[in-house]
């Protein structure tokens, strides 16, 4: 391989190396995010489109399909980005038995982003389904961490009654703490995921 590769003029990669994203298309790929963040507080999902979202970003069309084949791709994006940092705050945080730091972590980031909910996301049934789904997800791998086998049926149920919850929520209460809240959601999740646990 070595040999092959002084004869092509290459330099030998080691194959822990990782290839760098180019800055530029990692400016394009964050801009495109965020115009879309911004066009969900202000409008409805199904009146968003394409040359709207490039409009916002101030990027070309073509560049656009470069990156996305379509809204919803750039929208699993964003929330794919947005669970890497969930899933490293789940595995940070896993701990007693009762508690559970998906919980903690959902809760905390709507009261933090309560701007962006105010306009209401969580009653956007594209968006909704998918925060869901995605939470579940989260709050199953935490669930596969502590090693706790529970039922589907449990794992929909409770996240349903999470989300039922965070729709119910004024965000603009200021009295509402992520503690306050995160501890009254735990312990109805735990009344189910508990009960359930084989």
């Amino acid at each position: 391989m070595q040999a092959l590769a002084s004869i092509y003029g290459q330099k030998q990669r080691n194959m822990t190396d990782k290839p760098k994203t180019d800055r530029r298309i990692e400016r394009t790929r964050t801009a495109l995010r965020n115009a879309l963040l911004a066009l969900v507080r202000r409008e409805e999902w199904a009146e968003i489109n394409v040359r709207e979202i490039c409009r916002e970003a101030n990027i070309a069309r073509s560049s656009f399909y470069l990156h996305y084949d379509n809204k919803t791709d750039l929208l699993d994006s964003v929330f794919a980005s947005g669970m890497r940092d969930a899933r490293a705050y789940v595995k940070a945080n896993t701990g007693e038995k009762g508690r559970y730091a998906s919980i903690s972590w959902l809760v905390e980031h709507v009261l933090s982003n309560r701007d962006f909910y105010r306009k209401g996301p969580l009653s956007n049934d594209e968006i909704y389904l998918r925060f869901q789904r995605s939470f579940a997800e989260l709050l199953k791998g935490e669930l596969g961490i502590r090693q706790d086998i529970i039922s589907r049926d449990a794992l929909s149920f409770a996240v349903g009654g999470v989300f039922a919850v965070l729709k119910g929520w004024d965000v603009d209460n200021k009295e509402l703490s992520v503690s306050v809240l995160s501890d009254r959601i735990n312990d109805f999740a735990d009344l189910v995921l508990a009960g359930e646990l084989v």
